[in-house]
């Protein structure tokens, strides 16, 4: 640290929501303690950084978690500073603000993610940039075939990734955390208008409870109560609790997926009638990293086609047809079942 600036050290905030398993935040926390500095947590609403707009839904799920991290930061000590713009020319007026010697984060794989992380580096040539793997179990572009490429079929890639799967030890959230004496101006959330209104349809999103107590606690009840079963109910489409239920907590980072794998496996260490349970779901969490690999990997996914052959489907033009899915009206029971609970639940 010889050479840096005097200011707190900035954690930008992004799909990591929570203040437990955060490796920046405990980057972070380390550099405050070592230099006797606050430290300055701050997320940034820059829809640039997404590689699609939010829906809607997300849009919602965004707002509560990002009041729920504000709250655990208050009870801390500390505050969430809200700016809104593109990332690298905030953390820049950010970190001239307030002198600020170092920024840790947390990195994204999306296209075009490193070039974003770049040109945050860039903009701030003083300070000590720090960041670290936290969304997957491996991070993508670590599992590779024998001849180094990447695994184009989940099977292989999969038995691959579980056989040198090394997770993370579990971290605490802090008790308190430093903060400045001096608070830099701060947005206020409700000007982002995160939450519908003019209609406010989003009524029956009230099972859910966004943020990591409430990942935490969706966690706790699917360990104790939906575990043991989730291997016939994650398949049957009319049982209400017949998966985890736990994917938005993920996407938004409210809970590290390694402490979900360390949760099932410990549950089937305690009962072993749980084995065949905690492997298929420790399966899923690897499907969802296949997923990242496969975008690391072949970042025009999200627009073109993996396999050229593909290309040549021929695709149906019907605007009716598409308008009657969206509102679960195609005559199909369980089609039309999946997307009225889509629109009811999120």
């Amino acid at each position: 640290m010889v050479g840096v600036r005097p200011g707190p050290v900035i954690v930008w905030f992004r799909r990591d929501l929570r203040l437990a398993d955060n490796p920046a935040l405990d980057w972070a926390l380390d550099w405050a303690l070592a230099s006797a500095r606050p430290i300055l947590s701050v997320y940034i609403h820059d829809e640039a950084l997404e590689d699609r707009p939010l829906g809607g839904a997300s849009r919602w799920w965004l707002d509560k978690s990002l009041r729920a991290l504000a709250t655990s930061l208050e009870a801390r000590g500390s505050r969430l500073v809200l700016r809104a713009g593109p990332a690298a020319r905030v953390l820049k007026a950010l970190a001239d603000e307030t002198g600020a010697g170092a920024l840790a984060f947390n990195r994204l794989h999306d296209p075009g993610a490193s070039q974003r992380e770049q040109a945050v580096r860039a903009a701030l040539p003083g300070l000590e940039v720090a960041d670290f793997p936290a969304s997957w179990l491996a991070e993508p572009g670590t599992v590779l075939t024998g001849s180094g490429g990447p695994y184009k079929v989940f099977t292989p890639f999969g038995r691959a990734l579980r056989a040198n799967l090394n997770l993370p030890l579990l971290s605490s959230p802090p008790d308190q955390i430093p903060s400045p004496g001096i608070w830099p101006s701060n947005e206020r959330i409700d000007a982002w208008s995160l939450h519908p209104a003019k209609p406010d349809w989003s009524a029956g999103f009230a099972d859910w409870t966004p943020g990591e107590d409430g990942a935490r606690g969706r966690l706790i009840d699917f360990v104790d109560t939906g575990l043991g079963d989730y291997v016939r109910g994650r398949d049957a489409p009319g049982l209400k609790d017949g998966t985890s239920s736990i994917s938005p907590h993920l996407r938004f980072g409210e809970i590290a997926p390694w402490r979900l794998a360390i949760a099932v496996q410990e549950a089937a260490r305690r009962n072993p009638g749980f084995d065949t349970a905690a492997d298929k779901f420790t399966g899923e969490l690897a499907w969802r990293d296949f997923g990242a690999h496969l975008l690391f990997h072949f970042p025009t996914m999200p627009r073109a086609n993996m396999r050229p052959e593909f290309d040549r489907m021929v695709w149906r033009d019907d605007p009716e047809g598409f308008d009657a899915w969206t509102k679960g009206e195609t005559g199909f029971p369980i089609v039309d079942a999946g997307m009225r609970q889509l629109w009811t639940t999120g």
